[in-house]
């Protein structure tokens, strides 16, 4: 999935709007910076994925102890689903790509989660056999 795949039937004007006003109003971000990004995105629009542009941010997210995943990642979703509802309607392949970075979300998460209780394991493991080691508790 490309994002002009999809994007080309919408143009900049009506999602770039969208896009404008929900960095500027809810995030606070310059007016001017906000349009020279938008303007950078349509002109490599070819040079995008979403699925790695997706798995990018997941593990950004994942990685930044300021970012909250979960509730960072329905709001991911909640902002491309207004995105692409900016024309009066959702067509198939915007409810695919939307899937597809949902998908992605719940993966990494998954994977992170999975990785994180692992280190835990061999964190106690390892606590485990220095108390042993040590001679706090005696290894018969």
């Amino acid at each position: 999935f490309h994002y002009k795949n999809f994007l080309l039937k919408t143009p900049l004007v009506f999602w770039g709007d969208y896009i404008w006003t929900y960095f500027v109003k809810e995030w606070g971000y310059d007016k001017a910076f906000v349009s020279v990004g938008l303007s950078y995105i349509e002109s490599n629009l070819d040079d995008y994925s979403i699925k790695e542009l997706a798995g990018s941010l997941a593990e950004y997210k994942k990685a930044n102890p300021d970012c909250n995943y979960e509730p960072m990642s329905k709001e991911v979703i909640k902002l491309l689903t207004n995105i692409m509802e900016v024309d009066g309607k959702i067509d198939e392949r915007e409810e695919v790509a939307i899937e597809v970075v949902s998908h992605i979300f719940k993966e990494t998460n998954k994977i992170r989660l999975k990785k994180m209780l692992k280190d835990s394991l061999l964190s106690v493991s390892g606590g485990v056999g220095k108390v042993l080691k040590n001679g706090v508790i005696r290894n018969k």
